[in-house]
């Protein structure tokens, strides 16, 4: 599994700090300076172009690979590998599966493109995280999709 926060060292809390937490100290500081000082170790350590690269390398498949997989056009797959473009929500999705990260990985990269997680609350994003979790491909989620009478990916 794929982690995304920094280990703690031993005698440390070995889990991150919740939002919740932070948000807590964040209402109650007098200096945000000291905050992001003290919380270092609590923030998201790379950018969505950093992981997207990462995740890549180690599915070990070449970026025109991921674009045929993600149903992308090559070119705009090779503008968001060169950080020129941001992708849709839908399209990090695509790039998901198109990967077969799995649904941690997913929701950090919507976090790091500043895109709302996949919330299993919202049948649409149901959908979308049952085929994260079962490693369908694009195509195979947007058959789930149009069955359920949702909006398909790239639409």
């Amino acid at each position: 599994m794929f982690h995304f926060f920094k280990t703690k060292k031993e005698g440390e809390d070995a889990l991150p700090k919740k939002t919740e937490d932070l948000l807590k100290e964040l209402s109650t500081v007098a200096n945000v300076q000291d905050y992001l000082s003290e919380n270092t170790e609590e923030f998201i350590p790379k950018d969505f172009f950093a992981y997207l690269r990462e995740f890549t390398e180690r599915a070990g498949i070449s970026k025109g690979e991921v674009a045929k997989r993600a149903c992308m056009d090559r070119f705009y797959t090779y503008d968001i590998y060169r950080g020129r473009k941001l992708p849709t929500s839908d399209k990090i999705v695509c790039l998901s599966l198109a990967l077969g990260l799995n649904l941690e990985e997913t929701q950090h990269l919507l976090m790091t493109a500043s895109r709302p997680i996949l919330y299993a609350k919202r049948k649409r994003d149901s959908i979308l995280i049952f085929a994260v979790n079962n490693q369908k491909t694009v195509v195979e989620t947007n058959t789930l999709l149009f069955e359920a009478g949702e909006p398909l990916l790239s639409e």
